[in-house]
């Protein structure tokens, strides 16, 4: 939305209500599996937005545990992964594009994914508590 007029500039496609179509792309490297049982609010609740540092493409951790992909251009998914097993509380994006990090619960965790092949790099389990999870680049 535009912060000045308050009006909304673009709607990212499958943030509604009652969609259940949130496609997971399943990656050999990836692993986790996509709670499709779990409720719509939870499905659509997102924990916080990084931007890409060079092209228009928006990164959402969500409450499911899945990181979305938006391409910014066309408001479009263009990507699904399963982050964490439970909730996913932060991401960010190295400024090189080459990297990104998340922090979620089950278990408690910072993971480190190769962007270019959208895969687990590293998993650190040295953190407990919601207050701590925060991810830098």
């Amino acid at each position: 939305f535009d912060v000045e007029t308050g009006s909304i500039l673009m709607n990212l496609d499958g943030l509604q209500l009652g969609d259940d179509t949130d496609p997971v792309v399943n990656q050999p490297c990836e692993a986790g599996l996509y709670y499709a049982d779990s409720a719509p609010e939870l499905r659509l609740q997102i924990n916080k937005c990084a931007l890409h540092p060079t092209m228009p493409i928006c990164f959402t951790a969500h409450e499911n545990g899945l990181v979305k992909f938006w391409d910014l251009n066309s408001g479009k998914l263009i990507h699904s992964m399963v982050a964490h097993a439970s909730h996913v509380s932060d991401v960010a994006v190295h400024p090189s594009a080459q990297m990104m990090a998340t922090t979620g619960h089950g278990p408690d965790s910072v993971k480190v994914w190769d962007m270019g092949k959208r895969c687990l790099i590293e998993e650190i389990s040295l953190h407990t508590g919601k207050c701590d999870e925060t991810a830098l680049c």
